[in-house]
């Protein structure tokens, strides 16, 4: 039976596309802070508005206060749960005293709460003590909140540098909403921030009454200081919908459910805005999932190089015993090629000499012969019936041939043992020769 696999990445929309589903499909299927053991805590965060303003600050303005490192909100959340170490956090508060108070953290764990004191006493006329340490994750939110807040009474000139380094401020650093709807009052908005997420945000107007002539105006707006006081709409209701691209292609799928075919319902008009930046999101979420998965290999690896129990002396040591391995391995290889060379020569100077040795004993065997058939045949006569052969001057008889005949085939039997060495002959019994 198939095992079925589970990844979140094969359930995704066609709005999504296919080369990203398949990087997806190799990225951790989720990431550390979205263990349910952390759900309640970040929901909590997530929507506290402060936060969501903290994190677009640092965003869009944190050269403000000479903060060159890269920033993530997922990091920058794992570090505020206590999963990963308080790098980026500790260096944004390092910069932040520094800036606002000339106050330089030598020390962190141990300055941090003089330096905070130091803020407070320079911008407040009176102020409460700080420990950072026992703050909770909404305390240090507030705190980071009333941080920015205090660049902007530092200096307008250095806030007026740090946002004109934007070509166009106006609609770069504006929080503008996807869609909004006003409803007896109301005002809905979504919003897609620089984390690529998702916010929602409900705003409620003050009833206006519009008098009817001068004399009921007059009435109606008395002293305008204490008349308009409250004209400024209260954000009612902030949260945030959807982090990460499986939650906000989630979300498009119950909009278009929802909208149906009716095309002038919010939420038909909703999804066809926010579906605009699915490619945003996906993107977004692929980085952090692809730093996840590096992050993960570092982990291993530096757990693999803290296990090890060998000194640098020994691996050193066990580098060189390997090399000289290998040195040796190529000596042996290079003498082994050498001497199959030298058995090569040897054979076939051996074959050389032995087929010269055999012609030389043939030609000289021949001679002897033809001299002894001579010398016979002076002695007993002329035999008429007799023929001759005669090769190189020599008179060859039948029983030459036949000896001749035999004499060769003991030579070409020799000349094979010389070549092929390793196929000796058995003997007539069967057994290896002596």
């Amino acid at each position: 039976m198939p095992v079925q696999s589970t990844h979140p990445a094969e359930k995704l929309s066609n709005l999504v596309d296919e080369e990203v589903k398949a990087v997806l499909l190799k990225a951790p299927a989720r990431l550390l802070i979205e263990d349910p053991v952390y759900h309640t805590q970040l929901t909590a965060l997530r929507n506290e508005y402060r936060y969501a303003y903290v994190v677009q600050w640092i965003y869009l303005l944190r050269h403000m206060i000479k903060l060159e490192m890269s920033f993530d909100v997922e990091t920058f959340e794992e570090e505020l749960l206590g999963i990963a170490s308080p790098v980026f956090t500790n260096a944004f508060l390092t910069k932040m005293v520094l800036y606002l108070a000339n106050f330089k953290l030598e020390n962190f764990d141990g300055q941090i709460n003089d330096a905070l004191q130091q803020v407070s006493a320079r911008y407040y006329e009176e102020y409460d003590f700080i420990d950072y340490h026992g703050l909770d994750l909404i305390g240090k939110t507030e705190l980071f909140y009333n941080l920015t807040q205090l660049t902007i009474f530092k200096s307008a000139d250095n806030l007026r540098k740090g946002v004109n380094q934007y070509s166009k401020p106006q609609h770069d650093l504006r929080l503008e909403p996807v869609f909004g709807i006003v409803e007896d009052g109301v005002r809905s908005d979504w919003f897609v921030m620089e984390d690529s997420r998702v916010y929602f945000r409900k705003s409620e107007y003050p009833e206006m009454i519009v008098p009817k002539n001068r004399t009921e105006a007059k009435k109606i707006i008395g002293n305008p200081l204490e008349s308009f006081s409250d004209i400024e709409p209260s954000v009612t209701e902030w949260k945030c919908v959807t982090t990460g691209i499986y939650q906000f292609d989630d979300y498009l799928k119950e909009l278009k459910q929802k909208a149906g075919k009716r095309t002038s319902s919010t939420e038909h008009k909703l999804y066809t805005n926010l579906k605009n930046y699915i490619d945003q999101v996906a993107q977004h979420d692929l980085k952090k999932r692809r730093q996840a998965l590096q992050r993960k290999r570092e982990i291993q690896m530096q757990a693999l190089l803290a296990n090890r129990k060998r000194s640098s002396r020994l691996e050193a040591k066990e580098r060189q015993k390997h090399e000289e391995d290998e040195k040796k391995r190529e000596e042996e290889e290079s003498l082994v090629a050498r001497s199959a060379e030298l058995r090569v020569q040897k054979r076939q100077r051996i074959h050389e000499q032995v087929y010269q040795e055999s012609r030389s004993q043939r030609l000289q065997r021949r001679h002897r012969e033809a001299d002894d058939e001579t010398k016979t045949g002076s002695d007993q006569g002329n035999n008429s019936g007799a023929e001759f052969n005669k090769i190189e001057g020599s008179t060859i008889t039948p029983q030459q041939e036949e000896r001749e005949s035999t004499i060769e085939e003991q030579t070409e039997s020799d000349v094979q043992a010389v070549n092929y060495p390793n196929l000796e002959p058995q003997s007539v019994l069967g057994q290896e020769p002596c």
